[in-house]
């Protein structure tokens, strides 16, 4: 009885896919959409282009899969509405730093950016981060403001957009050589910034909020 044959070639790379989808953002957060090649990623992966190909139809849906692979690494959701918001946002705070400073904080950043100038590339994908990001907030928010924490007409969107737009601002605005400072200085940044938004927010009345991008916190205001 013959023998089979002995395969030829390498053996398949069980890590394949993750060293592809690793090597993608990294290309992504180098050269954003315009540099964005399946010839890039394949080089910066080493892997070949066929092994590529055999899994992905295009370069569009490479990138599409990598950054929603990433989105909840590099900001997080996953947060217990138990926990009292002071606690929250400070934890949420000192994340969202430390993810700016590695490669997938700039990925979701150009990635929200070029979702707007490329809608047909990275439109869906990003809508669809937008969308739970912001059912996670608005049920935060509610627990804050069904635990008193908050008025009951609290907005999500001012609340974390408070906290999240000052941190990439900050980030953005600060020389290179002030970035590994900002970060190793982060849980003092994060209290200082969180307890200014609370105070501000608490003092804000319901008659002046008028937030037509996001919907309330929808806890009934109490009755006098």
């Amino acid at each position: 009885m013959s023998q089979p044959a002995p395969m030829r070639g390498r053996p398949p790379d069980p890590r394949m896919k993750e060293k592809v989808l690793l090597a993608a953002l990294e290309v992504y957060a180098d050269s954003g959409w315009a540099g964005f090649t399946i010839d890039a990623v394949a080089s910066k992966g080493r892997v070949g282009k066929a092994a590529i190909y055999s899994r992905w139809s295009s370069k569009e849906e490479l990138l599409v899969e990598a950054i929603r692979a990433a989105a909840p690494e590099a900001e997080p959701m996953e947060i217990d509405t138990s926990t009292p918001l002071r606690a929250t946002l400070i934890a949420y705070a000192e994340r969202l730093i430390g993810a700016l400073s590695g490669h997938l904080g700039l990925v979701m950043l150009r990635a929200q950016l070029e979702a707007k100038i490329f809608p047909d590339v990275l439109g869906a994908a990003m809508s669809s981060f937008q969308m739970e990001w912001q059912a996670v907030a608005r049920s935060v928010v509610a627990a804050a403001a069904a635990r008193g924490e908050l008025p009951p007409t609290a907005s999500p969107a001012l609340v974390f957009d408070s906290v999240r737009g000052t941190i990439i601002n900050h980030y953005l605005m600060i020389p290179g050589r002030s970035i590994e400072r900002f970060v190793g200085e982060r849980t003092r940044y994060a209290e200082r910034l969180v307890d200014t938004v609370i105070a501000g927010l608490r003092a804000y009345s319901a008659e002046e909020s008028d937030d037509p991008s996001w919907e309330r916190a929808g806890v009934p205001a109490a009755r006098p």
